[in-house]
């Protein structure tokens, strides 16, 4: 009977831990005027900016330093926010975010600022 009980509770715990990273959560807000807004990307934020091997890949992938990757993953995610884009699962913004990367590395980079002229005063 014990070893009956154990397993039963070895079952039940994992149950538990069996949990879907892809599994659609979605923090819903109601606005005054009785329309649901999703705020999903910044439920994925922080599990995107402390994902250090995903970024340090992408960075020897694209050759950029992680500064630069770490600056375009803020603009990524404020553009989404902005935009109020919605992502069913982290690995759809992952994907979404190396799309948006290409396009990104791909523009010609703004031409340098020409030096001041002295000030005499």
């Amino acid at each position: 009977m014990n070893l009956l009980k154990q397993n039963q509770t070895n079952q039940a715990v994992n149950a538990n831990e069996n949990v879907n990273e892809n599994e659609t959560v979605t923090t819903n807000k109601k606005e005054p005027d009785g329309t649901i807004v999703v705020d999903d990307i910044s439920k994925y934020t922080e599990e995107l900016k402390n994902s250090e091997r995903w970024i340090e890949e992408l960075c020897i992938l694209k050759k950029i330093p992680k500064a630069r990757l770490l600056q375009l993953l803020d603009d990524f995610i404020i553009e989404q926010r902005v935009r109020d884009e919605t992502h069913q699962n982290l690995k759809e913004v992952k994907n979404h975010f190396i799309n948006w990367l290409n396009i990104q590395l791909a523009k010609p980079p703004p031409p340098p600022t020409p030096p001041k002229p002295p000030r005499f005063y």
